[in-house]
């Protein structure tokens, strides 16, 4: 990739082990949509979701959160250059403590939102079965 390109990145101005767990995140990303045969201009949100799923097995809360802030930067990017694309938001979901989690109701409090409220939001069987 040519230097002008404004997604050029280099080990050296991010620092390696950055560089390092960027190039893996979007590897990640790029061989999950490869193997679903996703070949159009547009990533919906169950492609990240699902994506997001099956990379968060296994690792770390702060390591998955890396993963989602990787990927939303690439998708900002990809979406400036006339894909669609859905835009995970991260700070709510890293901020998930817990205690924060009713598995018996199957609830997650979220205690602050984009527009600065708490809100409840209800979560699936599936996810309550794999507690």
């Amino acid at each position: 990739m040519e230097k002008s390109s404004p997604i050029w990145l280099s080990a050296k101005e991010l620092g390696y082990e950055a560089y390092r767990h960027y190039k893996r995140t979007v590897r990640l990303f790029d061989d999950y949509l490869c193997r679903i045969g996703r070949s159009k201009k547009e990533i919906p949100e169950p492609v990240i979701e699902d994506w997001n799923r099956e990379v968060s097995i296994g690792i770390s809360v702060n390591t998955a959160g890396q993963h989602i802030h990787h990927i939303r930067q690439l998708l900002l990017y990809l979406t400036n250059c006339g894909f669609h694309c859905f835009i995970p938001r991260v700070g709510e979901a890293l901020n998930i403590k817990v205690s924060d989690i009713d598995f018996q109701r199957k609830l997650i409090f979220l205690r602050m939102t984009k527009k600065c409220k708490q809100c409840l939001i209800p979560f699936g069987d599936e996810l309550a079965l794999n507690t």
